[in-house]
């Protein structure tokens, strides 16, 4: 009870957090190469129409061909873990200030092992990403006006460290 701290109060709070995620990606690139032969044999190129460009008579090795454009990085597996705990206090002091502090911990691991889909004999490569970051916060809250029908007017100061972290995608 604040009345009987002479106005002084507070509270902490503790927690965590666990997350896992993993992806396995397996890609395939397909392009459109055009190949000139003799003059005008490409000039269906500059139709509007994209059915009259992509259409079976013009797949031809004088016209377009469909290449293969898969890269090595295409087919990878990841994996990502994020192991958090916090602690927070907010302390209220008989001068109607409050301040709220505290800082989180983050441990993560992210890995990606990328091969190349036509390449058996290729080692794979793995890359591996490790951190551990402490993310400090602290915010002060000041009263400066307080009346019953205006409300409360307050002055707030803070402090924080964030991050953001690469994620998976293909």
């Amino acid at each position: 009870d604040e009345s009987r701290l002479g106005g002084w109060g507070g509270k902490v709070a503790v927690g965590g957090m666990v997350a896992e995620r993993a992806r396995v990606v397996n890609t395939r690139r397909f392009s459109y190469d055009v190949v000139g032969g003799e003059e005008g044999s490409t000039d269906f190129v500059y139709n509007d129409d994209p059915a009259q460009i992509f259409n079976a008579e013009n797949i031809r090795s004088d016209g377009l061909r469909i290449a293969e454009t898969t890269q090595a990085t295409d087919n990878f597996r990841a994996s990502s873990s994020l192991a958090a705990q916090y602690v927070e206090a907010q302390f209220r002091f008989p001068w109607d200030m409050e301040m709220m502090t505290g800082a989180r911990r983050e441990e993560s691991r992210q890995s990606v092992l990328t091969r190349d889909l036509f390449a058996d004999s290729a080692e794979p490569v793995t890359t591996l990403l490790y951190r551990v970051d402490v993310l400090p916060a602290l915010t002060l809250t000041q009263q400066v006006f307080k009346d019953k029908v205006a409300g409360t007017m307050q002055v707030r100061g803070g402090y924080g460290r964030t991050l953001n972290r690469p994620d998976f995608r293909e």
